[in-house]
């Protein structure tokens, strides 16, 4: 199992930041130092390229191996590019042993994860044992499910009250190399190379081929009936039927504004605008918040679907559509 992830942000001198309001960014210069540890039940004198490799996960449907060499250690230390916008990382660690590789850590280790195992393993008693207080050698051992019951009866709750939704995740032009530009835009000028067309197919709008990454399925709920919001435009008002809902952040992804929504009952599509996380209860949080926009008949976004993507992504080795021939990880 994963002992121990220890995410630092290390700064440099002239670091600069590319983003903008509607995309995203990166900090370029800036970098997360990563080290993680694992433990494992005996120990194994590796040889013959046997060992372990350590992955990276921003989306739990993709994997990115982070070391080039086989590691024959329990840890294991490297950079990652720093975002400033909100992503969740998953990390996995493997052993090879005879040439089979199999994964020791059932499900992925977040930063969220080692939260809560850090504030378990803090936890003593104030009060030490007696025999005018013999209840208090149990306090310890309650104090330590207290998390994990939280997380636990919201999760029970949402998938009792709420509903199965698929969520694709947005693609961000910034989140280098993981972006390629459009050619819908204009993909030879470094401010508005992420700029895309409403009604390009290659990039439903956001300005990056293929879009959105695969679906991943998780539960949300409604928090109250749907409203009405009144934009101004050249044409008059735009009306927007927008909804409040809300998720756990335990074992679904954390939301960002523009993802794409879809119900699984009725099929409705719907993208992610503004996304809360809830205050930590002892140094996790449980929950998140988020508003959606219901998509108009009309929007490009509403052809979103894994063979349209698929057939987006197949584009990349082509340079009329990849004149930079960027990588897409």
């Amino acid at each position: 199992m994963i002992l121990k992830l220890d995410k630092t942000v290390v700064n440099i001198n002239g670091v600069k930041k590319i983003t903008s309001p509607n995309y995203g960014g990166v900090f370029v210069g800036n970098y997360s130092a990563i080290n993680i540890e694992w433990d494992i039940e005996k120990y194994v004198n590796y040889t013959n390229g046997d060992g372990y490799n350590v992955y990276l996960s921003y989306n739990p449907l993709s994997m990115l191996k982070m070391n080039n060499t086989i590691i024959q250690t329990t840890s294991f230390q490297f950079k990652l590019p720093y975002f400033p916008q909100n992503m969740i990382e998953y990390f996995w660690v493997s052993e090879v042993v005879n040439g089979i590789e199999t994964f020791i850590n059932d499900e992925p280790w977040t930063s969220s994860n080692q939260i809560e195992s850090d504030f378990r393993n803090s936890i003593i008693s104030p009060i030490e044992p007696s025999d005018a207080f013999p209840e208090t050698e149990n306090i310890q051992e309650t104090m330590k499910d207290v998390l994990s019951r939280i997380q636990t009866d919201m999760k029970f709750i949402l998938q009792n009250s709420g509903s199965k939704v698929l969520i694709y995740m947005r693609r961000w032009g910034t989140d280098a190399p993981w972006g390629i530009p459009c050619t819908c835009g204009n993909p030879t000028d470094a401010d508005n190379q992420f700029q895309g067309r409403t009604n390009c197919s290659l990039c439903f709008g956001t300005g990056v081929l293929g879009g959105y990454y695969y679906p991943i399925e998780m539960f949300m709920s409604f928090n109250t009936k749907p409203a009405k919001n009144f934009q101004g435009n050249i044409y008059g008002l735009k009306v927007l039927q927008t909804f409040d809902c809300w998720s756990i952040t335990a074992s679904s992804p954390i939301l960002r504004s523009g993802d794409l929504m879809i119900t699984e009952l009725e099929g409705e599509r719907y993208e992610i605008n503004q996304v809360e996380i809830t205050k930590p209860i002892r140094g996790v949080s449980v929950t998140q918040h988020f508003t959606l926009n219901l998509l108009a008949q009309n929007d490009i976004k509403r052809i979103v679907s894994i063979s349209n993507i698929s057939s987006a992504l197949s584009k990349a080795n082509d340079p009329r559509y990849n004149p930079l021939n960027r990588g897409n990880e």
